[in-house]
């Protein structure tokens, strides 16, 4: 799968036993501060994190959360878009 830059919405479709199957993903990426910038602890950190995800609209479903380098500002999250078909793996 190629790179999704960040902020585009990738969609990915499939046959899986003759019937298609797609998907969508997004890449988005979150502050990460650095000490001396708002959150200073790791905890702080992740607790911040997890209210930008919560504020997501809920047609979207986490997937992963990339490890940042420990000098980085933002932190890249993976998205995938709920479907609602309950036959998709």
């Amino acid at each position: 799968m190629p790179s999704i830059p960040e902020g585009q919405v990738a969609e990915i479709v499939f046959r899986l036993e003759g019937k298609e199957v797609s998907f969508s993903y997004k890449l988005e990426s979150f502050p990460w501060e650095t000490e001396g910038v708002g959150a200073t602890t790791t905890l702080e950190k992740i607790m911040k994190l997890r209210e930008y995800i919560a504020a997501l609209s809920s047609e979207w479903e986490l997937i992963q959360i990339y490890t940042p380098d420990p000098k980085e500002q933002h932190i890249h999250v993976l998205f995938r878009k709920r479907n609602g078909n309950a036959d998709t793996v």
